[in-house]
């Protein structure tokens, strides 16, 4: 990440959290943290940077890996669809 960014290592944490697409109850579990904390990191991650949807901190993340300009996030779930040879005679 960008060496000039004001967030705490736990913030950073979260940030990535954020950008994998996990909720504050699913960051406050990972994380072993209460749900209220995990909701306060992400408040104050979006203070810091400047932003106002968990969206833009996620593309944030993304930008900031080597190499991750202007690459798009990997979907949290993928819908593939099936395969014709399973569909028989639809």
């Amino acid at each position: 990440m960008s060496g000039g960014v004001p967030l705490t290592p736990r913030e950073m944490q979260v940030a990535r959290l954020v950008a994998a697409g996990r909720s504050n109850k699913q960051i406050a579990a990972e994380l072993v943290i209460s749900q209220r904390t995990a909701e306060g990191h992400v408040e104050r991650i979006l203070t810091k940077l400047g932003f106002t949807s968990r969206a833009q901190v996620a593309a944030w993340v993304t930008a900031s890996r080597p190499g991750g300009e202007g690459r798009l996030a990997a979907p949290v779930m993928s819908r593939r669809q099936p395969s014709r040879q399973y569909l028989g005679n639809r």
